[in-house]
C-alpha cells in the first residue's frame, strides 16, 4: 500500500540526505500526487511551520531533478545546432519551474501552462505566409464529403467536446452535451481509431507543420457547433502554437472572437489564430457550425526550439506519467 503523503515527504528528505536525488523527487512527487492538497502547503498559514519547509524542499527538488533531466535530452540537440540556437528553450524551462518570471505579455494573452519568452504576440495571422493555405482549402470539399458520410453512419457518433467531469464554472450548458461536438482525428499526439474513416483528411492535416508536444499536440478534430450554442471565453495551453480551422458548413450568424477581436468563418477560408489569448465562439444561426480544427507550431520558433521544446515537454510528461503509474500500482 502506498504510504500516506506526510510519510512520502519524510521518505524524500531522507533519500535527499542521503544524496539521491532522484529518489527524493520521486517521493515528494508521489506525496503530492497521493495527497494533492501538500503541493500549496508552503504558502499556508494554516500548517506547521516545519510542513511548509518540507514542502518547499519538496518542490526545489523535483524542479532540480526536472532541470537536470532537461540538461540531458538537451545535450545532443546542443552538439547539432549550437548551444546559442536553445537559448529560449533553457529560459523557457526556467520560467516553466518558477526560477524566472513569466515575461509580460498582452492583458488578453493567458496561456494556461507554457509561456515560450520572445514569440511575436497577436491574437490574429494573415494566411499569406503559410504555404500550406491553399492546399488546405483545396481539399474542403473531399474532406467535408468523408465527414457527411460519417455523420450518417450511427458507428461513429459525434462525442461532447467538453466532458461531463469538466467543473470550471461557465461551461454548464455544454458539459456532456453535443451543443459542441466533436469527432478526433488526432488526439493529445496520436492518431485516432477513425483515421481509417477519414483518409484525405488525415493526409491533409498531416501536410501543415503541425506542433509536435509529446502527450499534448497535435490535435486534429471536426468541431460541430449546433445552432444557438456558445464556447464561453478560454484561453489554450501555451503561445508556442497556433489554431488553424478549416470551415466546412458555416452561416453568416456564426462568430469566432479572439483577442477582443471578432471574426465570421468563411467558406473557402482558413483562419489562424493564437489561442493563448482569451477566445470564444458563438452559433447565432439556424444551422450547425462545423470546422476542422488542427494546430501548427508558432512560426517564430526555430527547427532547433521545436525540437528542444518538444524534447523538454516529452521529459516532463514522461516524468509525471511513471511516477503516477508508481502510485496507481500501489494502491
Amino acid at each position: 500500500m502506498m504510504p500516506a503523503g506526510s510519510d512520502l515527504l519524510e521518505t524524500g528528505r531522507r533519500q535527499l540526505d542521503a544524496g539521491d536525488v532522484k529518489a527524493a523527487a520521486v517521493a515528494f512527487e508521489q506525496a503530492f500526487i497521493v495527497r494533492p492538497g501538500l503541493i500549496d502547503a508552503y504558502r499556508s498559514t494554516t500548517v506547521s511551520a516545519a510542513l511548509r519547509e518540507l514542502c518547499l524542499l519538496a518542490h526545489s527538488t523535483i524542479r532540480d531533478h526536472h532541470m537536470q533531466r532537461y540538461a540531458l535530452v538537451l545535450e545532443p540537440l546542443q552538439a547539432a545546432f549550437g548551444a546559442s540556437s536553445l537559448q529560449r528553450v533553457c529560459a523557457f524551462t526556467r520560467i516553466f519551474h518558477g526560477l524566472d518570471p513569466v515575461p509580460t505579455l498582452h492583458p488578453l494573452q493567458r496561456p494556461s501552462y507554457h509561456c515560450f519568452p520572445g514569440l511575436r504576440a497577436q491574437p490574429w495571422w494573415g494566411t499569406e505566409p503559410f504555404s500550406w493555405r491553399q492546399p488546405l482549402v483545396q481539399a474542403a470539399d473531399e474532406i467535408c464529403a468523408e465527414l457527411e458520410a460519417a455523420i450518417g453512419d450511427s458507428t461513429l457518433p459525434l462525442q461532447p467536446y467538453v466532458p461531463e467531469t469538466h467543473a470550471e464554472p461557465g461551461w454548464e450548458a455544454l458539459r456532456g452535451q453535443l451543443a459542441w461536438g466533436s469527432l478526433h482525428l488526432l488526439k493529445a499526439g496520436l492518431t485516432t481509431e477513425l483515421a481509417d474513416t477519414f483518409p484525405r483528411s488525415v493526409s491533409a492535416v498531416k501536410s501543415l507543420p503541425l506542433a509536435q508536444i509529446d502527450g499534448q499536440a497535435p490535435e486534429a478534430f471536426f468541431s460541430v457547433l449546433r445552432p444557438g450554442a456558445r464556447i464561453p471565453p478560454h484561453t489554450g495551453l501555451a503561445n508556442t502554437k497556433l489554431t488553424v480551422h478549416l470551415p466546412l458548413r458555416v452561416n453568416r450568424d456564426c462568430r469566432l472572437t479572439v483577442g477582443g477581436e471578432q471574426r465570421n468563418w468563411l467558406q473557402g477560408s482558413v483562419l489562424v489564430f493564437d489561442d493563448s489569448f482569451v477566445h470564444e465562439a458563438c452559433n447565432l444561426g439556424q444551422t450547425e457550425r462545423v470546422v476542422l480544427i488542427t494546430e501548427i507550431w508558432h512560426p517564430e520558433l526555430t527547427a532547433a526550439e521545436r525540437q528542444g521544446l518538444s524534447a523538454v515537454v516529452a521529459s516532463y510528461e514522461q516524468w509525471h506519467r511513471h511516477v503516477r503509474a508508481t502510485v496507481e500500482a500501489e494502491t
